[in-house]
């Protein structure tokens, strides 16, 4: 674009490339080699010419390259130049020619040639500078111009070149200074305003530019015609780049945008348009500009407020969007766009109450308006206002029964309540309809995400994919079912299909606080240089979104999250706790404060988080879940299987509260009841199949000869992924069925990665190993378990109990202090640490672990 104003400029300084006139013949003292305009060497010929016959070429030349047959007269200049190389009027016209025909290298090597012959003539080393400026070779340019101004320091030209370099290269203050210098010696250039203008826009100072625009007027207003010339002239450059912006060639539309601003620079259509162009091309900082320039030239007009508004969001600058907005609703209080974007800005944000009162807002102006609706639909959900939300989903599915989004919203709603059987009749009713909708396949497929179901979530996953491969959620969404069936690979390659297809994603879902797997490091072992990469690498992207702005939930709460994972659950929980700050009712925080209060062993905490969310929604199926967890640790196992039998009659196929009932079956030492009810809890519903997916053929377990197949059945559970085998792997063990147990893990980890990569698999392979008394190979499996969670306290108190059974005491008590040092509310650890310490003699020191274990938990003597 740079081009396009040196062009324009030099015309309105009266500039032009034209061949000079030819001057006397002059014969210099230069002799020998010189360069050619091709960077070889040419000779004096050695054919005798006259200086007639020099003469005439060079006529012949300029005549030919005022009719614009520039080739013919290179040839004839060329021919000037052989017949003597030290003539400076051909070599001046060879450069000039040649950068008609756009050989700019050429150009410059001819005009330095001239310039080196009369270094006291500014023409060729003008010309060599622009030519340097065609090749974007701005210091050698500059340089230039530099000489020019040695020469003749009230040179016009030369200095407002500088200032358009200086601008091209983004430095407003040296730019400003050249222009003033033009100025100085002209008040009256157009292109010194305007150019002096653009500068101030980029530093930022749009009401002085906006005098410098005004001073481009006032100098047309002194001649009328002139004035009236000129805006008829920009409002054609106008013209073509409307026609060009709404062909969606945004590129060429801003050449003659640009244009018109600098014939007359207070057009408001011009900048308003550029700004749109800009848009279009993605250049949002340049689109905020140029909106902002159109609202100082029209301040009552809302649209380049409005679009200013749409482009600072775009660059994630939500408070500086909404305050364009704002200024729209104090121009027009019934604009409808800047109400609906202003509640985009605060959804971004994640402030949802003021997200509610935006759309209502809208709602209010536009009752039918479906965007609003699913809005403010999907900000109730963030609020907990589960039932709320879905009458705004069904309000958008009777004005459109077509919309896909009302109903797969309403799908998401009714599985926040615990009505997945609901949600999936929902997205049902709408496949009836419309089977090969991409996005309620994928909402079918997140339905079974959520119910753990993740072969039949990536069966929908890939139908949606089958009909349209370009969208970067669907990927994402394949590649979490494929993380819960442990194929990390490929989980992997369809992360990495959701960045190639949308790059912005990435930043997008960690201002959300949401992570994809290929950045949190799915696959890897969290011990491993890999997994601790990409875990910085991932904590470091949540700290650039903090710092942009600590206002998002999103941020903090992903960034908790990565750190409880990463076991720094005191970081995580001022991170949980910034959260709730901000937004005091946030399910999420809240849950992920109680599970890591729950690690540390603070039960009472942790119950108060839980017990928050459940007055919020008594209904949360993974709360309710939670907290028997809690009361199960605290010893109330009781209270614990009440609160999962009620999660349960919210959603019978939960896989987390049917995966919390087997642990309190399990750790009741209720083996046998545990398998059964993980069989029953594997069993596929009758309804659960599609058009087209074939019907699964529902099981029937028959209790009478059930315990006989359970006990000796191998098979990895349907529900629950990883950790629903773990449950089931104990339960073997825990009836001694070791041999069967340790066949099923075994079966699970060259199935899949992830069992690889999960500290409780090796346990349960260690106490498979254990159990059949190979004692050596059972303390590697425990090893590898510790490799993967060197905090493991279960591993550390099964590898004393496996280095007691080798002989190798002192060993033992290292390991089960190692496991107090982790916990030291661990009865287990205090327990077989006394009760080793007796064998070894050593009396006193036993009875204090002793007591210790029992002051902790009084049943610990009977658990073992």
């Amino acid at each position: 674009m740079i081009y396009l104003l040196i062009v324009t400029t030099l015309l309105h300084l009266g500039w032009c490339p034209v061949v000079a006139s030819a001057q006397p013949y002059r014969q210099e003292a230069a002799r020998g080699k010189v360069s050619s305009p091709t960077g070889g060497a040419i000779r004096k010929d050695t054919k005798v010419y006259t200086k007639e016959h020099t003469e005439r070429l060079l006529r012949e030349g300029l005549a030919l390259s005022k009719e614009g047959e520039y080739r013919e007269a290179l040839d004839l200049f060329t021919k000037a130049v052989r017949s003597n190389p030290t003539l400076y009027d051909a070599w001046y016209n060879n450069g000039l020619v040649q950068s008609e025909l756009g050989e700019y290298e050429d150009a410059i090597v001819s005009f330095s040639m001239a310039h080196k012959l009369d270094p006291l003539e500014i023409k060729a080393l003008s010309n060599k500078g622009l030519a340097l400026l065609q090749l974007h070779k701005w210091d050698e340019a500059v340089g230039c111009f530099d000489g020019v101004l040695s020469l003749d320091e009230e040179n016009v030209l030369a200095w407002y070149i500088k200032g358009i370099v200086s601008s091209a290269q983004d430095n407003d203050k040296e730019a400003i200074k050249s222009f003033n210098k033009v100025l100085e010696l002209d008040p009256s250039s157009v292109d010194a305003w305007s150019g002096k203008g653009m500068a101030l826009m980029g530093l930022g100072k749009n009401a002085e530019a906006l005098e410098c625009f005004n001073a481009v007027v006032e100098i047309y207003g002194d001649n009328e015609d002139t004035r009236r010339t000129a805006r008829r002239y920009a409002e054609k450059w106008l013209k073509e780049g409307l026609k060009l912006n709404e062909r969606g060639e945004y590129e060429e539309a801003l050449d003659f945008f640009t244009k018109a601003i600098r014939i007359y620079p207070t057009l408001y259509e011009a900048w308003y348009n550029k700004g749109l162009a800009q848009s279009g091309l993605g250049e949002y900082e340049k689109a905020v500009t140029s909106f902002s320039m159109a609202h100082e030239i029209n301040p009552q007009d809302t649209k380049s407020l409005g679009n200013e508004g749409v482009a600072l969001l775009k660059l994630h600058k939500w408070e500086d969007a909404i305050n364009c907005f704002d200024e729209v609703l104090l121009l027009d209080e019934k604009n409808v766009l800047a109400w609906y974007n202003k509640g985009v800005a605060y959804s971004a944000q994640g402030v949802y109450r003021e997200v509610v009162q935006s759309f209502d807002k809208v709602l209010e102006l536009d009752p039918h308006n479906v965007n609003a609706l699913n809005g403010k639909g999907i900000a109730l959900m963030r609020l907990n206002k589960n039932e709320e939300a879905v009458e705004c989903f069904n309000k958008v599915i009777e004005i459109d029964m077509s919309l896909s989004q009302g109903w797969n919203n309403k799908a998401m709603a009714l599985i926040k309540m615990g009505k997945t059987e609901e949600a999936s009749a929902c997205i049902e009713e709408f496949l009836e309809y419309y089977p090969e909708d991409v996005w309620t396949l994928n909402a079918k497929g997140e339905v079974m995400l959520a119910q753990a179901k993740y072969e039949r979530a990536l069966e929908y996953f890939d139908k949606a994919l089958e009909i349209r491969n370009d969208v970067a959620q669907i990927w994402i969404d394949r590649g979490n079912a494929l993380v819960g069936l442990g194929r990390e690979g490929e989980a992997t390659a369809s992360f990495e299909m959701a960045l190639g297809i949308y790059p912005e994603i990435a930043d997008e879902l960690t201002v959300m606080g949401v992570r994809i797997g290929f950045l949190g490091g799915v696959g890897v072992a969290a011990d491993t240089e890999e997994g601790e990469r990409r875990r910085r690498e991932l904590l470091a992207r949540y700290d650039q979104a903090i710092e942009e702005n600590p206002k998002l939930t999103g941020p903090w709460l992903g960034k908790g999250i990565l750190l409880k994972e990463m076991d720094r659950m005191d970081e995580a929980l001022v991170c949980f706790d910034k959260v709730l700050e901000i937004y005091p009712t946030d399910s999420a925080a809240l849950a992920n404060k109680g599970e890591a209060l729950t690690d540390l062993s603070r039960y009472n905490e942790a119950l108060t988080c839980f017990d928050e969310i459940l007055k919020i929604n008594p209904k949360d199926v993974d709360a309710l879940t939670d907290k028997a967890v809690v009361l199960h640790k605290m010893g109330k196992s009781g209270d614990a299987i009440e609160h999962l039998n009620r999660a349960l009659d919210i959603n019978p196929m939960g896989a987390k509260p049917i995966l919390g009932k087997t642990t309190v079956l399990i750790d009741q030492g209720k083996y046998k009841d545990a398998l059964v009810f993980i069989a029953k809890a594997s069993e596929p519903p009758a309804e659960e199949s599609s058009g087209f997916f074939p019907k699964r053929r529902k099981q029937v377990i028959k209790q009478d000869k059930k315990e006989d197949e359970l006990i000796n059945d191998t098979s990895i559970p349907s529900i629950g992924g990883i950790k629903m085998l773990n449950a089931k792997a104990r339960a073997l063990n825990g009836l001694y069925r070791y041999k069967i147990a340790l066949d099923m893990v075994d079966q699970a980890m060259k199935q899949d990665s992830k069992s690889r990569y999960n500290a409780e698999a090796w346990l349960n392979k260690g106490d498979s190993i254990f159990g059949l008394h190979r004692y050596v190979q059972s303390l590697r499996a425990y090893d590898r378990a510790l490799g993967i969670d060197p905090r493991y306290v279960e591993a550390w108190i099964k590898k004393g109990d496996v280095l007691r059974a080798l002989g190798r005491f002192t060993e033992a008590v290292g390991a089960y202090d190692r496991a107090i040092s982790i916990d030291s509310g661990s009865a287990k650890a205090w327990y077989a640490k006394g009760n080793l310490l007796d064998v070894m003699g050593k009396r006193d020191e036993a009875k204090e672990c002793t007591a210790k274990a029992l002051e902790i938990d009084p049943n610990i003597a009977s658990k073992g």
